[in-house]
């Protein structure tokens, strides 16, 4: 495996069509500062995909919801490989949510209002290419054809 690959987990969190975003810090040292994105994050070295998106969930937005589903990966322009999980949390889950120790908030939001925000690139670059079938999960919270967010297993 190349090891300058950078592996990551990422989030699709999806509560009464809605999906959650996260606004990123505001430091130049971070990438993408100041732009909304989706919670998730690098694995770790010794850490499985499902691991980490726990883990992240845990720092991001205080919570680890019990339903995560793994629905594939990706890789990125940047030649980074992304595992994308669809996580559709309780009513007790959402209630619980709040900032954690990144990022300055998180909001749930609807389709139409995700296309008009200042995303970071690579969350961009995703709903541009995918934002038919994207927006289809985000109003029934269901992800029956992987392949068509351009997702391999």
């Amino acid at each position: 495996m190349n090891t300058s690959v950078k592996r990551s987990s990422i989030a699709l969190i999806i509560y009464d069509k809605k999906l959650l975003l996260f606004l990123r810090d505001n430091y130049r040292s971070i990438t993408d500062p100041n732009t909304w994105s989706l919670v998730g994050g690098e694995v770790d070295k010794g850490e499985t995909h499902k691991q980490a998106i726990v883990r992240e969930m845990n720092e991001e937005i205080n919570i680890a919801p019990k339903k995560i589903r793994y629905l594939g990966r990706i890789q990125t322009q940047d030649g980074n490989l992304h595992a994308i999980f669809l996580v559709n949390p309780t009513l007790e889950e959402v209630k619980k949510i709040k900032l954690g120790n990144e990022g300055q908030k998180v909001e749930f939001f609807r389709f139409n209002e995700i296309i008009r925000l200042d995303l970071a690139r690579n969350v961009r670059n995703y709903f541009n290419a995918y934002s038919s079938y994207l927006e289809g999960i985000i109003n029934s919270g269901k992800a029956t054809n992987t392949e068509k967010l351009g997702l391999t297993l």
